[in-house]
């Protein structure tokens, strides 16, 4: 292995820590009361379904659930991202529609930097669109 393979190596085992260490379950804030509301519908074992726009790129993976402004870091599976991203068909930081079943967190610092007041775990991608919207 030559020494820029190593450096590259060594480079790349840091950054994916340090993403590691962002996306990890923090504490939700205990001063925080919450007040948000969401379309999800309810009662499945699985998650609830959540509908609203999907962006994705460098350091993003944020979802807007219809009617609502609030960004919240989405975690899944590999074979989901790589099922949405295939769907979509669309240039990175591109919203798409997404219809999704998942769980949503407790509000806390979640994502890149902390950045996402919550974070949406997507178990089952229900519908993927570049064409619909809210």
């Amino acid at each position: 292995m030559t020494r820029a393979t190593r450096s590259a190596v060594a480079l790349l085992t840091i950054l994916l820590g340090l993403l590691g260490a962002a996306c990890g379950d923090p504490e939700p804030d205990p001063g925080h009361t919450d007040t948000t509301t969401t379309t999800a519908d309810s009662g499945d074992a699985e998650g609830d379904v959540y509908t609203g726009h999907y962006s994705t790129g460098f350091e993003v993976s944020a979802f807007v659930e219809c009617g609502s402004d609030e960004q919240w870091w989405v975690v899944g599976s590999a074979e989901l991202t790589e099922e949405v991203e295939a769907a979509a068909d669309s240039p990175p930081y591109e919203p798409v529609y997404l219809r999704v079943r998942g769980t949503l967190s407790e509000p806390g610092t979640y994502g890149h930097l902390g950045a996402y007041q919550r974070q949406l775990t997507v178990t089952e991608v229900l519908d993927v669109s570049v064409e619909k919207s809210c």
